[in-house]
């Protein structure tokens, strides 16, 4: 396929004057998919955003009928309106994935009523564009302090979702004298149905974290860390099935982003708080996880890639210091950290550690009590450099296009009893340092592509408003005059 993907890049989509045609669109959605599917992102995102506007020349936004484009071969046989819907459906869904901007705005496409012969499926995929434009649009104004404009979303979505038969929402499962087209259908819902559990993720991510007297934030993390399971769940069943990752490939960061947002819950667990929503989950969501990191194993295995290993990686040493937490009743924290700061001066760091982020900056995660030498300041001008060090950054994977500088995570003995300490004794706390990748880079240098960086950007973006406290732990209070 990478050879056919070089052929057609190299001799018809790299040559603008060669696209000006309904085949030549056909081609540039055709290297889109290819180039999502392959994992590479950030490329996908460059084809699709010039497909977009190609589409756009030839008149495909409007509503008003508009004049058919240009087609080499009378037999061509592609719908504008369909081609136009997917072209924004995967825009914007990579856009939000990467924390962009989308380029196609105020198209609407979602309707109530179903057109002639259309599925569950492709009436839901409708209205997932809508919902990505209006996740992008309250995540880019980044005033999570006003609930209104994410309830509403959540309440559309809930409608949206309610409209559909109960029995399409049912996990991906083979059933004896299914036909290939049976299959197909199945493995379609199934990819709706994980997105959809991603958006709702995505959606209330902001508030995972915060903390506040009034706990007006219960119902966001009740239903961030709820669609993550719903996406887990629905991943392993998927993924048992379809065991090619170059097929429907999206579903493996919804994966990633599911894992990260289920023991970064727990790891901001406070012992001292009754109402932590996940007392009684925590050894299921671990139970999950592991699955969801075994799966990850094994598509590596069959496949050589490098997302599926790096994502498992990711996940297996958040489940160490889960471990530690629990057992040791810390709170686990994390936040920016100097370049040069990696750990070697603090004795008491040895439950730490660093990872140097492409385009990102040096994040550190470890208990509370650690955080104490000066973090690193970040202000409006500096973010907007590529050697910025954010303030909404945290801890990001283990990479192979990742600087990582880890102490060797010497856990309590207490830790290292039953299956949890089996985990820990698995850490496999591998040290990477591999030079900086390009922007452009594919997933084999640089495997999450810039996902885990949107995932914490958001996460952490609007805790410095926080009531309780996570701010106060994460940056001090300028007496060091190094922090925010």
């Amino acid at each position: 396929m990478h050879k056919y993907h070089s052929l057609a890049s190299s001799n018809v989509t790299c040559h603008d004057d060669l696209l000006d045609s309904l085949e030549g669109l056909e081609c540039l959605i055709y290297e889109g998919v290819y180039l999502v599917n392959c994992g590479n992102l950030r490329r996908a995102l460059v084809t699709l955003r010039r497909a977009s506007t190609l589409a756009q020349f030839m008149g495909m936004h409007r509503e008003a009928p508009h004049a058919a484009p240009k087609q080499h071969d009378p037999a061509t046989r592609v719908s504008g309106d369909v081609a136009w819907a997917h072209i924004a459906y995967l825009e914007r869904y990579i856009s939000l994935l990467l924390g962009m901007s989308s380029s196609i705005t105020n198209a609407k496409f979602g309707s109530e009523e179903k057109k002639v012969n259309e599925t569950d499926a492709e009436w839901f995929e409708r209205f997932q564009v809508d919902i990505c434009e209006q996740i992008i649009n309250n995540n880019q104004r980044g005033n999570h302090d006003d609930l209104a404009a994410t309830q509403k979303i959540d309440e559309t979505m809930n409608g949206i979702a309610d409209s559909i038969p109960s029995n399409w929402w049912a996990p991906l499962e083979l059933r004896p004298g299914m036909t290939g087209d049976d299959l197909m259908a199945l493995v379609v819902n199934a990819q709706m149905q994980i997105v959809h559990y991603n958006l709702l993720t995505v959606l209330h991510l902001p508030y995972l974290l915060r903390k506040t007297p009034s706990h007006q934030y219960d119902y966001n993390k009740t239903v961030c860390t709820y669609a993550s399971r719903e996406v887990l769940n629905r991943y392993i069943a998927f993924r048992s099935i379809v065991r090619i990752v170059f097929c429907c490939r999206i579903v493996d960061f919804c994966a990633l982003t599911a894992s990260l947002t289920i023991l970064l819950a727990h790891l901001s667990r406070d012992s001292r708080d009754s109402s932590w929503l996940l007392k009684h989950q925590r050894l299921g969501d671990r139970t999950l996880v592991e699955k969801t990191i075994e799966t990850l194993y094994e598509l590596n295995r069959l496949n050589g890639d490098e997302l599926t290993r790096e994502a498992a990686k990711l996940a297996r040493r958040l489940l160490v210091l889960e471990a530690d937490s629990a057992k040791s009743g810390d709170t686990y924290t994390c936040g920016v950290v100097d370049e040069g700061q990696n750990g070697k001066e603090n004795g008491q760091d040895q439950r730490s550690f660093y990872l140097k982020v492409p385009y990102f900056g040096t994040v550190k995660m470890a208990p509370r009590t650690s955080f104490a030498s000066p973090c690193l300041k970040a202000t409006a001008s500096t973010a907007q450099t590529e050697s910025s060090h954010t303030i909404s950054s945290a801890i990001s994977s283990g990479l192979a296009s990742y600087t990582s500088y880890e102490e060797p995570i010497q856990l309590p003995e207490h830790i290292l009893a039953g299956d949890e300490g089996s985990m820990v004794q698995q850490a496999g706390l591998d040290v990477f340092d591999i030079p900086m990748p390009d922007l452009m880079a594919d997933t084999g240098d640089w495997a999450f592509q810039g996902v885990d960086t949107a995932f914490f950007d958001s996460l952490m973006g609007c805790q410095m408003m926080d009531e309780l406290g996570w701010s106060n732990t994460w940056y001090n209070d300028g007496r060091h005059g190094n922090s925010i």
